[in-house]
């Protein structure tokens, strides 16, 4: 009888718009008052339980790990998702910056397993200037490194169903966990 060959379980970052646009505060239009994004983030930890791992980020300006390592405890990720609006500075959206960190940070920690970053955002960054990436720039290294990056930007059903879609296209979904 021939081994079991292990495969690495699959990687997802979820990176989370926590900008002020996406509250209901003085002097912005709110995107995501009712936290659907965290609604999000949470139904596709629900989904794909067991089958992958999860790092848990927010981004503004600053791109910071809510998760110190990648997991697949429901409770860890799930109280990262929740106390994501805890002592925030909203000062931009620099959508592309976390993407390029994102993939970056796959690169240094590859084992060969798949990888995905899955961006929950309104989509409108505030990136400017000569010395900042672009949202296309920044998807398209992603893609170039092989890691698929997915916009999710209406927060709404159709979204959750377009992640789990690629997940079960990939073969993400029925990973022997």
């Amino acid at each position: 009888m021939a081994p079991k060959i292990l495969t690495p379980r699959p990687k997802v970052a979820l990176l989370i718009d926590n900008s002020g646009s996406m509250y209901d505060i003085k002097g912005s239009d709110a995107n995501d008052p009712e936290m659907k994004r965290l609604d999000m983030a949470k139904q596709i930890v629900e989904d794909l339980s067991g089958s992958c791992d999860f790092q848990v980020s927010k981004f503004t300006a600053s791109h910071f790990n809510l998760t110190p390592e990648w997991t697949s405890d429901e409770a860890t990720l799930y109280a990262a998702i929740d106390g994501i609006n805890e002592n925030e500075n909203f000062n931009g959206t620099y959508i592309a910056s976390a993407v390029i960190d994102t993939t970056k940070r796959f690169e240094k920690e590859s084992g060969g397993e798949k990888r995905y970053i899955i961006l929950l955002t309104d989509g409108a960054t505030t990136e400017s200037g000569i010395f900042c990436y672009n949202v296309v720039d920044a998807s398209n290294y992603a893609r170039d490194k092989g890691i698929p990056c997915v916009e999710l930007g209406d927060l709404g059903e159709d979204d959750t169903m377009k992640a789990i879609g690629l997940f079960e296209h990939t073969g993400v979904a029925n990973h022997p966990g």
